[in-house]
């Protein structure tokens, strides 16, 4: 449902975030984002009802490495194979994690097409980073340089 900001399912947890400007966006859900966007990772969680506050939310997940699609049912569709993913949606995304708090501490970000199934079993941001820098993941003092991140708004405290 729509109403939902997580889900635990057969093949991997995930998370949800619905932005004003349509579509969905789509996280694995491990411990270490739970922590970074203060959701419980035990509990199913619902979508804000307040669309601002849900947009910030969608910021947040696109700092994460967040994947947009048109629906839900698209995802679905194109994750089974049963319609073919476009060039945008084959590009390669990112795997980001952040060692602190605030824009200050800077941001790791590896780019893959693949998920790192490894980074799922950091418990923490922190440890998250130390395991994308060992896959050669780049480190950004400026989150504002990372091309990835153009368009999204960044604040201290993200």
């Amino acid at each position: 449902s729509t109403r939902d900001r997580t889900r635990f399912e057969s093949d991997f947890s995930k998370v949800f975030g619905y932005p004003s400007s349509g579509g969905v966006l789509i996280l694995p859900l491990d411990v270490a984002v739970a922590e970074y966007l203060g959701i419980s990772r035990l509990k199913f969680v619902h979508r804000a009802s307040d669309q601002i506050e849900e947009d910030a939310f969608c910021n947040r997940l696109r700092l994460l490495g967040a994947k947009w699609w048109t629906s839900e049912e698209t995802y679905m569709l194109k994750l089974i194979e049963f319609q073919e993913m476009t060039e945008v949606e084959k590009r390669d995304g990112i795997t980001a994690g952040w060692p602190g708090k605030g824009l200050e501490s800077g941001v790791c970000i590896l780019r893959t097409r693949a998920d790192i199934e490894m980074s799922r079993m950091c418990v923490s941001m922190e440890e998250r980073c130390g395991t994308l820098e060992r896959w050669c993941a780049t480190f950004y003092e400026d989150p504002r340089d990372v091309e990835e991140f153009e368009g999204i708004v960044l604040e201290e405290g993200n």
